[in-house]
């Protein structure tokens, strides 16, 4: 297979018992193939390189048994095969292993994460011989596997029923598009209705509310605002023309105020900007 870190092959050459041959078969184009390539012992033999459909077969059934220690398969393509060929397998219990493998029954979980542990197993699983603690289960197995038509399989666990459920909803959607423009149209008359009652109510709110009064409930913006009593003691003073428009006798004094010039006519008080426009005679 391929040759790459997830399928953690270092910790095979590890776990091989001495009385064993660890024959690796596969190429890859990363780094890490060149690692396995160059990690000969005299137990463990690299043979890089892809092979074919009926070579592989023949490699498969050529040993006693198949390890991997991959801990990241989804399916577990390679346990398959090893079952069509008729090889037990001693796999790291992960992973998309543990949906076929049951260890001591069929074949037989291995963990590779600890070197010594897993070179014990692998030494009693040989020497008890791989195939005849799993014989019946393993067989069975095997042999459905090997006559499993795996296109019609597949067809009648997914796509058939997914099928006929979209046969089934095709079915009930006839109806419901009968019933659909109605639904449609329902829904427009009641937005219409929420619309006019939403209006309705803005408007009675706008007529009954007038002169709206603020209040600050916290200080506005970030800035730190002045006092009203400091603004008005700093204020500059303006003047004020007071008087009395009918007999024409007019005032000025000096008040504290925030416009620059005030009017007072008739006892109104009128901004520069607001005052009538008359002559300001007879000052006095």
């Amino acid at each position: 297979g391929m040759w790459s870190a997830e399928k953690r092959i270092h910790l095979l050459v590890d776990a091989v018992p001495d009385d064993c041959v660890l024959v690796i078969v596969g190429d890859s184009t990363h780094e890490y193939a060149d690692k396995i390539a160059n990690a000969r012992r005299s137990n463990v033999l690299p043979l890089r390189g892809m092979l074919n459909a009926e070579e592989l077969r023949v490699a498969y059934a050529a040993a006693d048994l198949f390890v991997s220690a991959s801990d990241f398969e989804t399916l577990g393509n390679t346990v398959i095969e090893s079952f069509c060929a008729g090889t037990p397998v001693a796999v790291q219990p992960a992973q998309g292993h543990l949906e076929h493998v049951k260890d001591g029954v069929n074949s037989y979980f291995v963990d590779y994460n600890e070197p010594e542990h897993a070179k014990r197993k692998l030494q009693q699983i040989v020497q008890g011989g791989p195939h005849d603690a799993v014989r019946q289960p393993f067989d069975e197995l095997s042999e459905h596997f090997r006559n499993l038509d795996f296109a019609k399989a597949l067809s009648g666990t997914l796509f058939e029923p997914a099928l006929t459920k979209a046969q089934a909803w095709r079915a009930w959607w006839r109806w419901v598009c009968l019933i659909e423009p109605f639904k449609r149209l329902m829904l427009l008359i009641v937005w219409m209705i929420l619309c006019l009652a939403a209006m309705l109510i803005t408007r009675i709110l706008y007529l009954v509310s007038c002169d709206p009064r603020f209040k600050f409930m916290c200080r506005a913006g970030s800035a730190r605002e002045p006092r009203r009593q400091d603004a008005n003691v700093n204020a500059p003073k303006a003047d004020v023309v007071t008087g009395d428009a009918e007999s024409g006798t007019w005032a000025t004094r000096k008040v504290v105020s925030a416009p620059d010039k005030i009017a007072i006519h008739n006892g109104k008080v009128l901004p520069a900007q607001d005052e009538q426009a008359f002559e300001v005679s007879n000052i006095s």
